[in-house]
């Protein structure tokens, strides 16, 4: 990969937790970006902010057999032109700053213990929708990309949907929850 490429993935990198609003825009979205299964710390989705050349667990990768950055961290309930707006903001800044993603990492981070992960300076993505939508305000990118307008309307929508499905109890939790009293 050209310089280009490696500097336009430092600015995606750069930019993720801000932009997993829009890549991930659902309350349900986050249900695939939190560690599950049978080991606690272990999840098979792509929550950790970093790249590798053919790397599964990395969020970002530049796979070998061909010449394209590939984000895994994409909910197919996105907007793909509003993700494909901020993917190129980003990724145009990093190429401007001649912005630096590191070296790839090309382990299995899965493996990695929290603790490691911290040492490595290792980032995650947002665990929520809500913990998204505070990097989304606070990222002066996304207005830059999108417009005043349009970012003040889309917090305004996604912060409804946060508050109605956040605090939704359903029957199924009801009834789990006398009953195990």
């Amino acid at each position: 990969m050209s310089d280009v490429a490696y500097h336009f993935t430092a600015g995606v990198l750069n930019h993720a937790r801000a932009f997993t609003a829009v890549s991930c825009p659902t309350y349900n979205s986050y249900q695939g970006l939190l560690a599950q299964g049978d080991l606690a710390d272990f999840s098979w989705a792509p929550i950790l902010v970093i790249w590798g050349k053919n790397n599964h667990s990395a969020m970002l990768r530049l796979p070998l057999n061909r010449r394209c950055l590939e984000n895994r961290a994409v909910d197919m309930s996105c907007n793909p032109y509003l993700c494909a707006a901020l993917h190129l903001a980003a990724g145009l800044e990093g190429i401007e700053q001649k912005a630096d993603p590191g070296d790839p990492i090309n382990l299995d981070v899965y493996q990695m213990s929290r603790r490691d992960l911290h040492k490595a300076g290792i980032a995650t993505l947002p665990p929520t929708l809500l913990h998204a939508l505070e990097a989304f305000e606070e990222d002066p990118l996304v207005e830059e990309a999108l417009g005043t307008e349009f970012k003040e309307i889309f917090l305004k929508q996604k912060m409804g949907e946060w508050n109605r499905d956040f605090f939704h109890v359903s029957d199924e939790q009801r009834e789990q929850m006398l009953t195990h009293i």
